[in-house]
């Protein structure tokens, strides 16, 4: 009965010291949580890089823009990469710079993004826009501060002080501009979904519908000239004018596939889009070389800039095309040393 009695006893201290012990730790004690530092890098599979800008002659400042509010700068020729801040997570859709330091970059819930000291910050920027308008899809700048932008419902605004402030100059329509340009002769080309192309003669106060021959949707517009331009679409559809935009016929691009993206460089057109492709041409924009980035290239591609010889590519990820060799830039790499001394990464 003795021994009973202070098994009992024991078992009822034992009890009260362990739950006065986890009082005492519940109140008393701060735990310690270790958690491993997750690692970010430039580039991550998840990554939708719509844009890109080369920032120098030389290729060594370069630029990409795309899902989530993501910019990554480089100043060594892609070979490390710096994340930039930016105050949004909306998909920016297109960068594009005055100068090292002046950028803007667009894109989805009409955001507009301005930097004036190379992207060390961002300023968000408030823009007029229509009902259901709220995607801006194309920029266009304008030496002295002048620039241009443009998305669906019609959108196309600009801005006479890079991009502090911005005004509609365009009737609200169910068309979404996904090009605009602006030739040396101050007329203002938008090019759009359906075949659908505009221009203005006076600074966007009045447009004018031009008539091409296509109804496949346009993805960029470029003039080498105030006479030579391009556009470029889907379905390899490629338009080209050398008579300041009074026509535009229909030119071979060698591939079927859809075409995002027109550049002219001050040497020739350059164009990227589904499948890897990569197109370049002469002024004249008739006929068209067309390759691939790599034979094993299957990507699609929405941004490209070219510095000398570099092309910087960018939209399923990003890479350097030069000197007819595709290095990319590989998710969950830090470093691309390699890729300036002609080693491919991956």
């Amino acid at each position: 009965m003795k021994k009973r009695s202070f098994v009992y006893v024991l078992e009822v201290v034992t009890s009260l010291v362990l739950v006065g012990g986890l009082f005492y730790a519940g109140f008393f004690v701060t735990p310690t949580v270790h958690i491993k530092k997750i690692e970010k890098f430039p580039f991550e599979r998840r990554d939708c890089l719509y844009s890109s800008v080369a920032l120098d002659d030389k290729g060594q400042s370069l630029c990409v823009a795309g899902s989530y509010g993501k910019i990554l700068r480089s100043e060594d020729g892609g070979a490390t990469w710096v994340i930039q801040a930016t105050p949004t997570k909306a998909h920016l859709q297109k960068l594009v710079a005055w100068d090292k330091d002046n950028m803007l970059a667009v894109g989805d819930g009409a955001t507009v993004l301005t930097t004036k000291d190379g992207g060390k910050s961002w300023t968000q920027v408030k823009t007029p826009t229509y009902e259901r308008g709220d995607v801006l899809l194309t920029a266009f700048l304008e030496p002295g501060g002048r620039a241009w932008i443009a998305g669906n419902m019609g959108m196309v605004l600009v801005s006479d002080d890079k991009g502090a402030s911005w005004r509609m100059v365009h009737p609200q329509e169910d068309v979404a501009w996904n090009g605009v340009a602006v030739t040396k002769g101050r007329n203002v080309w938008l090019v759009g979904e359906s075949g659908k192309v505009q221009r203005s003669r006076d600074d966007g106060k009045s447009w004018e519908k031009i008539v091409v021959a296509t109804d496949a949707s346009l993805n960029a517009v470029a003039f080498a000239d105030e006479n030579h331009g391009a556009m470029v679409g889907l379905s390899g559809t490629i338009l080209a004018t050398s008579d300041g935009g009074r026509s535009w016929q229909k030119a071979n691009s060698g591939v079927p596939t859809h075409l995002y993206a027109l550049i002219w460089d001050g040497k020739g057109y350059s164009a990227v889009g589904d499948a890897g492709v990569m197109l370049t041409c002469d002024a004249k924009g008739i006929d068209w070389k067309a390759g691939k980035l790599d034979p094993n290239n299957f990507g699609w591609y929405t941004g490209i800039a070219k510095a000398g010889d570099l092309y910087l590519v960018s939209g399923a990820g990003a890479g350097i095309y030069s000197n007819g060799k595709w290095f990319p830039f590989v998710p969950g790499q830090k470093e691309y040393k390699n890729i300036m001394k002609g080693g491919g990464n991956g």
